[in-house]
């Protein structure tokens, strides 16, 4: 099999398999796969849309299959397809040349030749040629024969060309290719074709394209699925040069740029070019017509020779492009017929009418907008170079490296300025202003941008990188401005950092209606001053425009200010504005867009000054002396009250404060004024003579309040001829009254006595009386009043009583001046005399750790008297034995008296001392013996005579002092005050007596301290008849029971009266524990005991054999007696009879009792189960009985 043979056998396969695998079918070896003759019924029916009738759909036989092969070849000759020597053996010998040509019968008749005669193009000889004539007109391309697609060129065109119709890019850019890949460029192509949309099945393969003579069967099959594409693709349309030229329009001419003048002939150029760039819009010599087709000859598989017909790109004529114009009323104005100029633009003219705004339409042949169409045009009168203008720093001397700017002002021939061309059309074509600006040495042209603002003034921006002369031309409908070239030098750049802005109009004290002026000084990077580069632009008033600097000043409002910037003969620049209004404005610099240091500065501009708010003071003003300087002081304010600070280096404040100065007589007296650092205007002058003078004082043309003022001018005392004298000025005593002298005389040396004034009168021309001061200061730096009396001698007495020990400041002034000696310094010693202080208290002699102490303090003067409240310092130190300081507070009571209180804390010796005015009382520091201290909380009481005691007899009970801690001490009469109180069932007090045993000392009172010493001795005579009385038994008892309650207090009373007691027992004022005690007093019970048994009160009482009890009986004197005894047991006695009448025993035994107890209560007490208690025999000894008198008992009763 040759090569051909083997090209076209996968061709015609897969050209086959593209309609067969619709229904399912492949063929696999073209030459095998068509025996059964089912591979080839389906494709003739579904490539004719025909059935050819019923074969064998499973044919087994040969003669089946040959039935189905006959079936085919009848259906191609009813067709009107002749074959040629071929039947069905050839089919089954597996004959290649035959076969193929079958199938190049089939494809040729039902492909090839059907979309062969729809390529427009000249008559072709046959369908290659139609093929070739489709593919030139379509690639643009002079095809000759399938060799031309070698590089892949044409095939790539072809792809764009159906790409475009599918609505798709272009997918390849042809002019990019590398015409050596024919392969790659090829197989791209192939695959492209076969993804969506174009789904072109890929028949062949990139290698049967790049082969030196391709094979013409196949390429034919391949290209004439484009051509169906392309069918399918238009959708019955003829097609269109332009569908596949992706044409470019250009749309231009003075037709459709703004302005066009008013009644006059215009015009508009259109060219029209592909996308390679080749105009398109020539006219062609001849106009093809469109191929036939042929379907006779054609059935040979042998592919003819080129014809040699070279094909012609179809072009664009003028006639499919539509151009309309349309008058401001909408009206549709005649164009003439398109014209081909002969560099291919198409021209269409057309009249304009009256000025307005016009529509121009340009669109192709499909109906579209082309370019920018439809074009809005203004039609009126024509830019006028002439009338324009340019100006602005961009003009002037601008920075290099730096954008700048300046502005043009284009204007028509009726001088109206020209607005800005209508969006949506050729903006460069229609805007009349161009400008070009030139570098120097390179000749550069830099780039410029044109903006039009909202009053149709153009703003041209451009960036001069270099320094030198740059030539800026500025055009106006083609015609240079006035001034046009411009030569523009370009300066080196100012720096904002090393320029600076100052002067008061950044300052406070501006006022609203003043003019603020400051100053800017332009400086480059190095330091180095740039002088003014601005243009004068008001002749009057010097104003610059486009400098180096600039200023931006805005009120509160945040409105702009004027500001006008003027050139200074050093080289500066002064700025100045007026504010209109109070508030803060801000006042930016700014040199080539950089801020100067401390820009934007906030400036506080006040209201306009006012007299009615501003103020004159001083001494010039009220009482100057005559022949001696005269100040006051003149603060201006605004309307608002704020004050004005005034400048000396701002003119308009010079003349801002006028004042008038005049004597007695009228005549006018000189004056200075002077405008000092805080913005006061200081004025002075020289009062020649006493008198009445005038002053005024405006601000502006408004006096200020109080002017027209009249001071009036005192005589000239001579503070330093005059003297004072006296004790008052030597030394003194607090809180006592003192006095001194003041003896004033005039600048002569004369004597000038001060007399009384009159009633009404403070001071008069010939009576220093009212021209001397004396103020005095306390120690504290409070003042002292004074007291001004003339005297009798004519001198000034001034009496005045400190308050306060330490030294006064006395400061004695004559006309206001210090008279010789002032101020002085009078030391101010203590009214009180120490040794005279009396110290009052218990506090400076005992205390105790738990109660607070106190002591007072009487400080007195020396003949004893007393001290006002407040006069006198107390100070109080206690230190206990440890050496540690024991808080102490002083309480002024307001009488003259100090109450001192401290707490100690701990029971060792104290010692205070005391000081008045920092000095020491007598007799401190005072030695105070601190002793525990009770709490009473703790303290309890105890014995008979707080349980059971009997009418008539007397008992005693004791109190046990405790501390916080619950420990015994003992008490002290002097620092614990111990307080008892009884009282009967009716109210009445019984006396008691109160003493601490060991010491048999009575509780202390303040009444009784004074005679301790008296008591004492009183009581030796008795404690020794006692002691006699109670010798031998006795004293040992009381001696043990004064050794068990040592340090308690003993409380002895006899109550009166049967019933209920109350007992309070208080320590320091606080009641102890458990107190009120509540007593029962009774009746005395009758005991008697015999070998029969014990009765108490006649009733017997049975004690049960075996035991021991006692009986305790009260004797006078607080004594006790105690009885004990055992009960024996018969010898006979069974001891179980013990267990049988244990429990009826203990029942009589206790029914006995009740019965004893009975009576006994009845008569001892109103408590009756307090006397059954106390009546039983099996009750306790207390722990106050005495041991030594029941023994005594015992033994005489065993005897």
């Amino acid at each position: 099999m040759s090569h051909s043979e083997d090209v076209q056998k996968r061709t015609f396969t897969n050209w086959a398999n593209n309609y067969l695998n619709d229904r399912g079918y492949e063929i696999k070896d073209l030459f095998t796969d068509l025996d059964d003759g089912l591979m080839l019924i389906n494709l003739l029916e579904i490539i004719s849309s025909k059935k050819l009738g019923r074969y064998n759909r499973k044919p087994s036989l040969k003669f089946q299959m040959g039935e189905n092969l006959t079936l085919c070849f009848s259906f191609l000759a009813s067709e009107n397809i002749k074959l040629v020597n071929i039947n069905n053996e050839d089919i089954w010998d597996h004959n290649p040349r035959l076969i193929l040509g079958l199938l190049w019968t089939i494809i040729l008749r039902y492909q090839v030749n059907r979309v062969s005669a729809t390529a427009e193009g000249p008559a072709a000889t046959s369908a290659k040629n139609a093929i070739l004539q489709w593919v030139s007109s379509r690639s643009r391309e002079d095809v000759k024969s399938f060799s031309d697609f070698n590089d892949g060129r044409i095939l790539s065109k072809l792809v764009n060309h159906l790409s475009r119709l599918a609505g798709q890019e272009r997918p390849f850019d042809v002019d990019a290719l590398d015409t050596a890949d024919g392969f790659g460029n090829n197989d791209a192509a192939i695959k492209k074709a076969e993804e969506a949309p174009l789904g072109i099945r890929a028949l062949i393969d990139a290698d049967v394209l790049v082969t030196p003579k391709p094979d013409d069967m196949s390429c034919m099959t391949y290209i004439s699925a484009y051509i169906a594409k392309e069918n399918e693709l238009l959708g019955g349309r003829p097609w269109n040069p332009e569908d596949s030229l992706d044409l470019q329009y250009t749309v231009s001419g003075p037709g459709v740029s703004s302005p066009v003048d008013e009644q006059a002939d215009t015009y508009v150029l259109i060219l029209i070019k592909d996308s390679d760039g080749n105009v398109v819009t020539s006219a062609p010599e001849e106009q093809p017509a469109s191929p036939g087709a042929t379907t006779e000859g054609e059935g040979s598989p042998e592919v003819p020779a080129d014809d040699g017909l070279t094909p012609v790109a179809a072009p664009v004529s003028a006639a499919s492009v539509q151009v309309e114009v349309f008058n401001p009323e909408g009206d549709q104005l005649s164009v003439a017929p398109l014209q081909t100029q002969e560099d291919g633009h198409l021209r269409a003219d057309y009249a304009t009418g009256d000025q307005g705004g016009y529509v121009i339409t340009i669109k192709d042949s499909k109906g579209s907008h082309v370019a920018d169409s439809p074009y809005e045009v203004t039609v009126g009168p024509l830019p006028d170079a002439a009338n324009s203008k340019a100006y602005g720093p961009g003009l002037v001397s601008p920075p290099v490296a730096i954008e700048t700017h300046f502005f043009v002002e284009a204007r028509n021939t009726k001088g109206d300025l020209i607005a800005a061309p209508p969006a949506g059309g050729l903006a460069k074509s229609k805007e009349p202003v161009t400008v070009t600006v030139t570098a120097p040495e390179t000749g550069a042209v830099l780039p410029s941008s044109i903006d039009v603002n909202e009053e149709s003034i153009r703003n041209v921006v451009f960036s001069p990188e270099s320094q030198g002369v740059h030539i800026v031309e500025v055009k106006v409908g083609g015609e240079h401005v006035v001034g046009s070239p411009f030569q523009v030098p370009v300066r080196n750049k100012a720096s904002g950092a090393q320029s600076k802005a100052y002067g008061p109009g950044l300052e406070a004290g501006n006022t609203a209606g003043a003019e603020a002026q400051f100053t800017v000084e332009v400086c480059d990077e190095e330091g180095n001053a740039i002088p003014v580069t601005g243009v004068v632009t008001d002749e009057a008033t010097g104003a610059l425009a486009h400098d180096a600097a600039s200023v931006v000043v805005t009120n509160p409002a945040g409105e702009a200010v004027a500001v006008v910037l003027t050139a200074n003969e050093d080289g500066t620049r002064g700025a100045a504005y007026t504010p209109s209004e109070k508030g803060t404005y801000g006042v930016a610099v700014v040199v080539d867009g950089e801020p100067v240091p401390g820009s934007e500065f906030t400036v506080a501009i006040l209201g306009a000054p006012t007299g009615g708010s501003s103020s004159a003071e001083g001494v010039g003003l009220e009482r100057p002396l005559a022949g001696q300087p005269a100040p006051f002081v003149v603060t201006v304010r605004d309307v608002d009250g704020d004050v004005i600070p005034l400048r000396a280096d701002r003119p308009a404040d010079a003349e801002l404060v006028k004042v008038a100065v005049r004597d007695a007589a009228g005549q006018e007296v000189p004056f200075t004024s002077t405008i000092a650092e805080d913005g006061t205007v200081q004025v002075e002058y020289l009062p020649p003579a006493a008198g009445k003078y005038e002053v005024d004082v405006l601000v502006g043309e408004e006096h200020v309040p109080g002017s027209t003022f009249s001071p009036e001018i005192r005589p000239d005392y001579d503070a330093s001829k005059c003297e004072a004298f006296g004790p008052g000025l030597e030394s003194a005593a607090d809180h006592v009254d003192t006095d001194f002298f003041v003896r004033v005389r005039d600048a002569a040396g004369n004597d000038v006595a001060c007399l009384p004034l009159e009633e009404g009168v403070t001071e008069s021309d010939t009576n220093p009386t009212g021209h001397v001061n004396v103020k005095i200061t306390g120690p504290d730096g409070e003042e002292v009043p004074a007291q001004l009396t003339p005297a009798s001698d004519g001198t000034m007495k001034v009496s005045y009583e400190p308050t306060s020990v330490g030294d006064h400041q006395v400061e004695v002034l004559v006309n206001g001046d210090g008279v010789p000696g002032s101020v002085f310094t009078v030391p101010v010693g203590s009214g009180a005399d120490v040794s005279k202080t009396k110290v009052e208290g218990k506090g400076t002699k005992k205390a105790d750790t738990e109660n607070p102490t106190e002591f007072v303090v009487t400080p007195r003067t020396a003949s004893k008297d007393a001290r006002p409240a407040g006069a006198d310092e107390i100070t109080a130190t206690v230190t206990d034995a440890d050496g540690e300081d024991i808080p102490a507070t002083v309480t002024d009571n307001g009488d003259g008296t100090y109450t001192v209180a401290y707490q100690p804390t701990k029971p060792v010796n104290h010692e205070v001392d005391v000081k008045v005015n920092g000095e020491t009382v007598p007799k401190a520091p005072f030695k105070v013996k601190v002793n525990v201290g009770a709490d009473a909380n703790n303290c309890t009481g105890e014995g008979m005579g707080l349980n059971a005691p009997m009418v008539n007899e007397e008992t005693h009970f004791f109190v046990i002092k405790r501390d916080k801690n619950n420990e015994v001490a003992a008490f002290d009469p002097e620092t614990d005050n111990f307080t008892c109180e009884i009282v009967d069932p009716s109210g009445k007090a019984v006396e008691a007596a109160l003493v601490i045993v060991g010491s048999e000392q009575p509780a202390a009172t303040e009444e009784t301290e004074e005679a301790e010493a008296t008591e004492e001795e009183a009581a030796a005579p008795a404690a020794a008849e006692e002691t006699e009385e109670t010798e031998g038994d006795d004293s040992a008892a009381a001696t043990e029971a004064a050794d068990e309650h040592t340090g308690a207090y003993r409380v002895t009373y006899t109550p009166l009266v049967p019933g209920r007691h109350t007992i309070k027992l208080c320590i320091n004022g606080k009641a102890i524990k458990r107190s009120p005690f509540r007593v029962n007093v009774r009746k005395a019970a009758t005991v008697s005991m015999n070998v029969d048994g014990i009765k108490i009160n006649d009733v017997a009482v049975k004690i049960k054999e075996g035991t021991s009890t006692h009986i305790i009986h009260e004797l006078p004197g607080g004594r006790f007696l105690k009885i004990s005894f055992d009960v024996g047991r018969p010898e006979d006695a069974d001891p179980s009879d013990d267990e049988d009448e244990v429990a009826g025993e203990e029942e009589e035994e206790e029914q006995q009792q009740e019965e004893a107890a009975a009576p006994a209560a009845a008569a001892g007490s109103a408590d009756e189960s307090a006397a059954a208690e106390e009546a039983a025999p099996t009750a306790e000894a207390p722990k106050d009985a005495a041991p030594a008198e029941a023994a005594a008992v015992e033994e005489e009763i065993a005897a």
